[in-house]
């Protein structure tokens, strides 16, 4: 698999249509990033999300909590933050985390195991499972 930084950003590149300006990227975050593809861990503690609802911050919060390799379901992560009927609105922030990869919604899936949606294809969901050692069994 050793997928690199430089190898997702070209496929979001391709994803997106055009190339990203990386020059934009603060060093800081860039290295955080980079590190998750040798650590499969990130200290998501510095983003700011205080733009976000509470439930938004708190789904988030717990997302980065899922340890590398292991996944958890959008019921599960719901229970977790005191909301035990409120799934369907974890996959929605889900849907739209505004920092995949330092919050790693690619861990969450749906109540049966399932590899359910992904922004960037449920096929590239799997290749970052597997990379951190995670294997469906279905």
């Amino acid at each position: 698999m050793g997928e690199t930084f430089e190898d997702v950003v070209a496929r979001v590149e391709r994803r997106l249509r055009r190339p990203t300006d990386r020059a934009d990227l603060p060093p800081a975050l860039r290295a955080t990033i980079a590190a998750f593809f040798t650590t499969w861990h990130v200290d998501a503690s510095q983003v700011d999300v205080s733009d976000l609802t509470p439930f938004e911050q708190a789904t988030l919060r717990a997302t980065v909590d899922i340890p590398p390799g292991e996944v958890r379901s959008y019921g599960w992560l719901a229970k977790r933050i005191g909301r035990p009927s409120a799934a369907r609105a974890v996959g929605r922030v889900m849907a739209r985390n505004p920092i995949p990869i330092l919050v790693p919604c690619h861990r969450v899936v749906d109540s049966t195991g399932g590899l359910h949606r992904y922004g960037y294809g449920v096929e590239f969901k799997a290749r970052l499972l597997a990379m951190e050692g995670y294997h469906p069994a279905h």
